[in-house]
């Protein structure tokens, strides 16, 4: 009876759960809003850059790596935003480019609130976004 409750404890405490790896490990979306939805294309009015860089199994020939590049860019005076991402994805033997480009223009509303005391004013708005992507796979 006691080999049986260790042998029991130790396979409930031991399992392991296997996944293939077919989807990249890390998703790039999580670095900025705006490749999910256009809408929150440079929400906050400033310009943003980026490069993110992730490799698995360094060391091993063929081993998975993604890179993605993104920019966004306010223009504050037209109320609009222009923003676009490259991502370069390769698991072996699959390949996953993808160029996308999103615009958003932005409704401003109400007088605006203060966050704080010395701060600007931060005025309401409704935000509507387009975009648009061309992926290419190779096997």
């Amino acid at each position: 009876m006691r080999s049986y409750i260790f042998w029991l404890a130790l396979s409930f405490f031991a399992s392991v759960d296997l996944v293939a790896q077919q989807l990249p490990a890390r998703s790039p979306f999580g670095a900025s809003d705006f490749m999910w939805n256009p809408a929150m294309t440079a929400v906050e009015h400033e310009w943003e850059a980026g490069i993110l860089h992730h490799q698995d199994w360094t060391g091993f020939e063929d081993s998975p790596q993604s890179t993605s590049l993104y920019a966004q860019y306010p223009f504050v005076k037209k109320n609009a935003s222009l923003g676009g991402y490259f991502l370069f994805d390769e698991i072996r033997p699959i390949r996953h480019n993808m160029l996308a480009v999103s615009y958003a223009y932005k409704l401003k509303f109400g007088p605006g609130k203060r966050r704080r005391r010395r701060s600007k004013r931060q005025q309401a708005q409704l935000s509507f976004g387009l975009s648009a992507s061309m992926s290419h796979i190779f096997i």
